[in-house]
């Protein structure tokens, strides 16, 4: 089995398995077009881990399942706010809070919103099959 057997089979999407394995999205479709060839390992292992991951949630999902009708998402989604899956955004969280200039004091409360899974002011937390998704709103 290939790599576009195995989304299509989780009924997966290209950006799907970007964000749940940090694949470069451009990667995946040249691989699945066959521009370029990933090496055999690489590709046993993605199709590994697609078909034990099983299908995430689309961000629209995410905040429906925080409440929103799928209108008031999709607004959402338009005006800034961001959904972070769970696993990306716990394994990126020092990169993030470089990013966002967050000094150490003010980590310390992200992290314990992360080890807590309790919501800081302007975020959302799902968590859904296993799977945590973490809503940054703007405001």
């Amino acid at each position: 089995m290939n790599i576009e057997e195995a989304r299509k089979k989780m009924s997966m999407s290209r950006k799907d398995v970007s964000r749940k394995l940090g694949i470069p999205y451009r990667s995946l479709e040249n691989w699945e077009k066959g521009l370029s060839k990933c090496p055999d390992y690489v590709e046993r292992l993605v199709v590994a881990e697609i078909l034990r991951g099983g299908k995430k949630m689309t961000d629209i999902e995410v905040l429906m399942k925080n409440g929103y009708s799928k209108r008031k998402a999709e607004e959402e989604l338009k005006r800034g706010t961001v959904v972070f899956e769970g696993e990306d955004f716990e394994r990126h969280f020092d990169d993030y809070m470089e990013e966002w200039g967050i000094d150490e004091e003010e980590q310390e409360k992200y992290k314990k919103m992360l080890d807590k899974k309790t919501a800081l002011p302007d975020w959302g937390i799902v968590e859904d099959n296993g799977n945590t998704y973490y809503i940054m709103y703007c405001l």
